[in-house]
């Protein structure tokens, strides 16, 4: 018979490589910026959780650089001139999603050519 720590060691221990081998997945996912990584699992997860929530969840991550980055760089014909104001490309983040401007820098990963607070 085995004796019972050493079975409770052994599955603490399966347990903690479980999940860090959980953590590297999702950490290598998102730092890579898998669009399938953020299709087949964080949007149908996400899809659970109420609204408000996942607003605000969307918002400490992008506060705190959990983002994937734009791979690509915006074509100089996007460059657009308003009210002598220079933008990069002409989409932007309309006001409301961050109302305190906690996640500008995060946000600015995403490619906006302006965000609006």
């Amino acid at each position: 018979m085995v004796p019972r720590f050493f079975v409770s060691a052994r599955l603490r221990s399966s347990l903690k490589g479980c999940f860090a081998g959980c953590f590297v997945f999702v950490g290598a996912n998102i730092y890579f910026g898998s669009e399938r990584f953020y299709e087949e699992y964080i949007m149908p997860t996400l899809r659970y959780i109420d609204a408000e929530k996942v607003h605000n969840l969307s918002i400490q991550m992008a506060k705190y650089g959990f983002v994937p980055r734009m791979k690509s760089i915006d074509e100089p014909i996007l460059h657009s001139t308003v009210w002598n104001r220079q933008f990069k490309n002409p989409i932007g983040l309309a006001a409301g999603f961050d109302k305190n401007g906690e996640a500008i820098d995060g946000l600015g990963k995403f490619g906006f050519g302006f965000i609006e607070i």
